[in-house]
């Protein structure tokens, strides 16, 4: 749920005191990239590869129905220009993961 708010990096305790300061937004961006690249490797092409059973065909629905949804989500963060160059990198490797991952899911 972290990833549902623009700067889930304040919502941790303490941190919110370098809110709106270059350190605070280091940070808040360097925790924000993680959170993109985990969230499209690990909730998306991981559940789309590797569902578990119980859940598999309410997974690939999901998928299947949200996937423009995804895409256009996913390479908004590839391209936004306050990435920093590893991070522009592994998204667009993300991005292109992602979209084969969802080509040949069911």
């Amino acid at each position: 749920a972290l990833i549902l708010v623009p700067d889930p990096f304040f919502n941790e305790p303490g941190y919110e005191r370098i809110r709106n300061t270059p350190e605070g937004d280091l940070q808040s961006r360097q925790y924000n990239e993680t959170l993109r690249e985990a969230t499209v490797r690990y909730a998306m092409i991981q559940q789309i590869k590797s569902p578990s059973p119980e859940l598999k065909e309410t997974i690939h629905t999901h998928f299947y129905l949200r996937k423009a949804a995804l895409l256009a989500q996913v390479g908004e963060w590839t391209r936004d220009r306050k990435n920093s160059t590893r991070h522009a990198g592994a998204m667009r490797q993300l991005l292109s993961e992602l979209e084969a991952a969802l080509a040949t899911a069911p």
